[in-house]
């Protein structure tokens, strides 16, 4: 075992010291191999360490093993910190890493590409204990179950972003598993079958796929979701709970094909949104759904339940006027939400808890102070200045008109009128929002009139020629 290194019955310690030239990690396991016919750990194998061992900014690239094609841990505690797997692969379990019998905590690191013909692409654990911090799993794949992550027989089992970094527009979420994939059979991102305990906090779980649960597979297991956002799973179930126990705290499932499977089952929901799924659940044998305080598509008997559009950015935070701010209750939802902002008196439905310092219309998640709208994810204005060009109107009109608030030359209103040969008038604005121009006889009293009316994608510039008699009034609106 150990196509790189081998530390049986010993300790191992594998820290950095100083970075390479144009490279982030000083150690790196590149190409080694420890063979297919039960070889374990390609890069590294640790077994019945007599103290805690440490693997420290390291890299493990393109190694291969039967189990754990990056690492192989059995017996032992080891802390795995700000290290990167890469297309590593295993002919068993554990593309990336591989846990019999250990406790592991891996910590601020990136999973991508690795892949296994069984089960864990990422990672595979098998009667330890599994402490997932502030990690990231993409593009990881297995044949048999749980394309990122696989836990059979664990102990405990726990993905978790707790303390910073919180998600931020620039860096995205600090736990993410995302376009993992499970081919033949479950939980294209995780599988948990006959564990102790599962708890996720503060992660995103976007397009995964698999053969039975594109995001999360659950077998005769405690599962707890806090301040999580699962979306983007469009060919199978989100989740899937057999013989289980499932908990949803503070998250918003949006965006999936069907939101939940169940068997045996018994699902509680609180401060949580459910919508725009095209299905949301499926139910098998005896089940039972508790909800409360929730934005569920439909609606859903329970107390505090809505059934309204919940106003979401793409990235699952809370527009400024979303019925889902101050709806939730304030027991039992966590502290904080996926940004690390407290929950506040009258708590928000969602992972997210709406904050907007400035009061412009704009959380500010979005205001990200680098004065460059790149998306409405991160528009680039200041957080602290309702009129971050100065032109006098709040950051968050200018984005319901889909104009520059970082600009002040970008606005909606009208530029110029004219009156030959006919009366003419002509405005300007976004081109992502719908746009009405409307008039009235009288600038206090009376219905306005739609005169124009104009669907995104719209002209940047349009014109109007009013009706020719008595004087109006003629108003330019926007609204997304």
């Amino acid at each position: 075992c150990g196509g790189g290194i081998a530390a049986i019955n010993s300790y191992l310690g594998l820290n950095y010291i100083t970075p390479l030239i144009g490279d982030a990690t000083q150690l790196l396991f590149e190409a080694n191999a420890a063979g297919t016919n039960l070889g374990k750990g390609g890069g590294v194998c640790l077994v019945n360490s007599w103290a805690t061992s440490w693997v420290w900014r390291c890299t493990f690239r393109s190694n291969t093993a039967s189990r754990g094609g990056g690492v192989y841990f059995e017996g032992t505690t080891c802390f795995t910190l700000n290290s990167t797997f890469t297309n590593n692969r295993a002919g068993d379990a554990g593309g990336g890493a591989a846990s019999y019998g250990a406790t592991c905590l891996f910590s601020e690191c990136d999973f991508s590409g690795n892949d296994c013909r069984d089960s864990g692409g990422g990672i595979f654990d098998r009667q330890g204990g599994l402490y997932v911090s502030s990690s990231k799993f993409r593009r990881n794949s297995a044949t048999n179950s749980g394309g990122a992550i696989s836990c059979l027989l664990s102990t405990s089992v726990w993905l978790y972003a707790n303390g910073a970094p919180y998600y931020t527009a620039a860096n995205g979420w600090p736990l993410l598993l995302e376009e993992n994939s499970a081919g033949e059979n479950f939980g294209g991102a995780i599988s948990v079958q006959s564990c102790g305990n599962f708890l996720v906090q503060r992660a995103a779980v976007v397009s995964n796929t698999a053969n039975f649960g594109d995001g999360i597979y659950c077998y005769q297991t405690a599962s707890r979701f806090e301040q999580c956002a699962i979306a983007g799973h469009t060919s199978d179930y989100a989740f899937v709970l057999s013989s289980s126990t499932g908990t949803l705290m503070g998250c918003t499932v949006a965006g999936n094909n069907y939101a939940m499977y169940m068997s045996d089952a018994l699902v509680v929901v609180s401060n949580s949104i459910l919508w725009g799924n095209a299905h949301l659940f499926v139910t098998n044998n005896n089940c039972t759904i508790v909800a409360a305080h929730s934005d569920i598509q439909g609606g859903w008997v329970g107390p505090g339940n809505i059934n309204a559009d919940p106003r979401l950015y793409p990235n699952w935070h809370l527009m400024h006027d979303s019925p889902c701010i101050d709806a939730g209750a304030a027991n039992p939802s966590p502290e904080y939400d996926a940004d690390g902002d407290a929950r506040t008196v009258g708590w928000d439905m969602g992972c997210d808890e709406f904050l907007d310092s400035d009061g412009d219309g704009l959380p500010n998640v979005v205001e990200t102070g680098t004065g460059t709208n790149k998306s409405e994810i991160d528009m680039g204005t200041n957080p602290n200045n309702p009129h971050s060009d100065g032109d006098g109107v709040p950051d968050g009109e200018e984005w319901m008109a889909d104009t520059d608030p970082n600009n002040a030359s970008s606005f909606l209103g009208f530029i110029r009128i004219w009156r030959a040969p006919a009366l003419t008038v002509r405005w300007t604005g976004g081109v992502n929002a719908e746009r009405w121009v409307e008039w009235r006889g009288s600038l206090a009293t009376g219905d306005w009139t739609s005169a124009v009316h104009e669907t995104p994608p719209t002209l940047r510039t349009n014109e109007w020629i009013p009706p020719i008699g008595n004087p109006i009034f003629v108003r330019v609106r926007a609204q997304r």
